[in-house]
């Protein structure tokens, strides 16, 4: 890895992740705001409990009266990894492949400057994003206004969910970099991890109530990012180590059919 790289490469895209930061920021800010709302509503939790058992398994809806049942339900099976999603997969795949397409690539690499060197600054460069993502943009929030609105859930049980996010958001984006590195093509790396990360959703939330579906789940990164509810009972190492393994080897293969091919340009 090499430092200045990194540090170029967060300062060339700071305004960039400022605006996804700030984003994010606002979408958990309102969805926090409305628990009291939401929460004090009569008859919510008896229609939830009217809903077929199915869809009840399949979107993972809990208790919106409490706290956990609500960000479980809300935020963390919601929009906000899914907006985490769009952001590391994009940065991913244009990371590498963005800059070869743009002719950028090989100013770099006419430097003293090796190819693991570069893949490993980008990843280092996607690690930081992910984490301020998750722990600045989503814990940040939740902590400090939570109290304020009467929403009140345990640090270490949304620490816990929030470990699970960024392995599971930090898989997205070294697919989406591997994929883009190994083909030279941006889209090829977006088009990779989306597919993995579509599928499995579709994989995980059929397969919650369709019995013959249910043996498939494990191949889903959704099964190990939420499949023990990690907000009600902490964190799961297994699952965490399943998706911190897969970014690992997905890493590694990427760095070495990156170092096996010839750039463009």
């Amino acid at each position: 890895m090499n430092l200045n790289l990194l540090m170029l490469d967060l300062r060339i895209k700071a305004t960039s992740s400022i605006s996804w930061f700030v984003c994010l920021v606002l979408i958990v800010f309102l969805y926090v705001c409305l628990f009291p709302s939401i929460s004090h509503a009569p008859g919510v939790d008896q229609f939830l409990q009217q809903l077929p058992q199915g869809l009840r398994e399949a979107f993972a809806i809990q208790d919106y009266s409490t706290p956990a049942g609500y960000l479980q339900t809300e935020i963390f099976s919601g929009l906000v990894p899914v907006v985490v999603l769009v952001l590391v997969i994009g940065r991913g795949g244009a990371a590498i492949a963005g800059e070869e397409e743009v002719d950028r690539l090989e100013i770099v690499m006419a430097q003293p400057l090796s190819r693991n060197s570069l893949y490993f600054s980008k990843v280092a460069s996607l690690l930081l994003t992910v984490f301020f993502a998750v722990f600045v943009a989503v814990f940040g929030t939740i902590a400090l206004v939570g109290p304020l609105v009467s929403l009140h859930v345990s640090i270490a049980a949304l620490l816990g969910m929030c470990v699970h996010l960024f392995v599971f958001a930090v898989l997205a984006a070294a697919l989406a970099l591997a994929g883009g590195a190994a083909l030279g093509h941006k889209t090829a790396g977006i088009a990779l991890a989306g597919a993995v990360f579509a599928i499995g959703f579709l994989v995980e939330t059929i397969g919650r109530s369709v019995s013959w579906l249910a043996h498939v789940r494990p191949v889903s990164p959704w099964h190990w990012y939420s499949g023990s509810s990690p907000l009600l009972n902490g964190i799961n190492w297994v699952d965490v180590g399943v998706l911190a393994g897969a970014t690992v080897l997905t890493l590694g293969v990427g760095a070495w059919l990156f170092n096996r091919r010839d750039l463009r340009g």
